[in-house]
C-alpha cells in the first residue's frame, strides 16, 4: 500500500476521553490530543520538572484573585484538541472544572516549558493555541534560557511576540498582579 492510500483516523475529544475512561489510554501513557492526533508527550527531565514546580509555586504564592493555577491540567480547545500544558491559569470555577475541562474562553495564560522540543511548541502547539483564542502563551526554553511571550491571538497566529531573557520582567496581560523575573522562572 502506498502512502497515498493510507487512511488516517482523526480522533475527537469524545473518542479520546472514552479511550481514557475505558483504560485504552492511562495516565502512564503521557499523551495528549492535538488536532485529532494522539501524541506522546516528552518524558520530563528533572530540570523541566523543577522549573514547572517552581513556577507553579511562585504563581500560587501570588494569591491571584479569581483564578485557578493548574499544573498539567487539560484544556479543551475544540472538538479535536485537548492539550495538557505545563501550567495554565484559568478563570475561577467553584467546582474546579469537575464538570468539564476549561476552554479557551476560560484560559488567561498557558505556559509550556521545553528543554529539547522548542520547534514542536512553536510549530504545532502555538498555532493551535492562537487559532482557538488562547489569550497569552509563554514558552520557556531551558536551552536558550528565554521566555517567549505571545499575545493577540488570531487564525493567522499571535500578533504580538516578545522574547525575554534573564534581567527582564514577565507580566501577564490579563493578570495585573502577576510579575516575575525571568531568572526566577528559569531557576
Amino acid at each position: 500500500m502506498t502512502e497515498d492510500h493510507i487512511t488516517r483516523t482523526r480522533f475527537t475529544v469524545q473518542q479520546y476521553e472514552k479511550m481514557i475512561a475505558t483504560g485504552v489510554l492511562t495516565k502512564d501513557d503521557r499523551v495528549e490530543l492535538i488536532d485529532g492526533v494522539i501524541l506522546a508527550m516528552d518524558t520530563p527531565t528533572p530540570r523541566h520538572s523543577a522549573v514547572v514546580n517552581r513556577l507553579h509555586d511562585q504563581l500560587y504564592q501570588l494569591n491571584l484573585a479569581s483564578v485557578l493555577v493548574r499544573a498539567h491540567g487539560a484544556i479543551r480547545l475544540d472538538d479535536y484538541s485537548e492539550p495538557q500544558p505545563d501550567i495554565s491559569i484559568v478563570r475561577w470555577q467553584s467546582d474546579y472544572y469537575a464538570s468539564g475541562f476549561p476552554e479557551p474562553k476560560d484560559t488567561l495564560l498557558v505556559v509550556e516549558v521545553t528543554e529539547f522540543a522548542l520547534s514542536f511548541y512553536r510549530d504545532v502547539k502555538l498555532p493551535l493555541y492562537a487559532r482557538t483564542g488562547i489569550l497569552e502563551v509563554w514558552i520557556v526554553s531551558l536551552l536558550q534560557q528565554t521566555v517567549d511571550v505571545y499575545r493577540a491571538p488570531s487564525e493567522a497566529g499571535y500578533g504580538e511576540t516578545r522574547q525575554l531573557r534573564c534581567g527582564d520582567k514577565l507580566n501577564a496581560l490579563y493578570l495585573s498582579d502577576l510579575s516575575l523575573m525571568v531568572e526566577s522562572v528559569l531557576g
